[in-house]
């Protein structure tokens, strides 16, 4: 057997494995709380994870909204902007919330109605999710300058999308504003989307 065959079995056992084990047990009740979160504050219902869930479906990364890396199981994308059921009320963000989501690297939050944060659970906190390379807060109440303030601390983050009006796209320079580019790694941009 060639060294070919070998790694095409193991990458197949490989999968196999994460597929037969499915999403990561903490993700996947992380995912639970979240809606519940967002379904006391406000109302509404994000998607119905608890559906799935009770029904027998617990395998989170195929759950709607959600994307799972093949390789490692781990949750990678969370989409939970656009798409709204019940009254939709304002909504406290709480980063906590996100925190068990280790590998995740796309976080798309537009239209969610976000007008701040719970107490000491700002987006700055995000800052410990290591992976994270996109966030997307467009059409969001909450003021542009007050979310770039607060995500300025993720080294990692390099795409930040904010405001409303996808016409008015621009890069931040590491000058744009000493007191929150100080904390923006020289080594990429953030770029913005501004209403104006």
């Amino acid at each position: 057997m060639g060294m070919g065959n070998i790694k095409l079995l193991l990458l197949a056992f490989f999968l196999i494995v994460i597929v037969a084990n499915g999403c990561w047990e903490e993700e996947r009740n992380a995912l639970l709380e979240l809606q519940a979160n967002i379904m006391s504050s406000n109302g509404e219902l994000l998607v119905d994870w608890e559906g799935y869930n009770a029904n027998g479906f617990i395998d989170c990364c195929f759950w709607e909204s959600v994307k799972c890396s093949l390789e490692t199981g781990r949750v990678i994308k969370l989409s939970l902007g656009s798409e709204r059921f019940g009254s939709g009320d304002d909504w406290r963000f709480n980063a906590s919330l996100f925190l068990p989501f280790k590998s995740l690297q796309f976080l798309l939050l537009s239209n969610r109605n976000i007008i701040g944060w719970t107490k000491n659970e700002g987006f700055s906190k995000l800052s410990q999710l290591p992976n994270l390379i996109e966030v997307d807060l467009q059409f969001n109440p909450i003021h542009p300058k007050v979310l770039l303030s607060s995500l300025c601390s993720i080294s990692s983050l390099e795409v930040l999308k904010l405001g409303a009006d996808a016409d008015t796209s621009f890069s931040i320079p590491t000058t744009y504003n000493s007191s929150i580019s100080s904390n923006i790694n020289s080594t990429y941009e953030i770029v913005a989307i501004f209403a104006i």
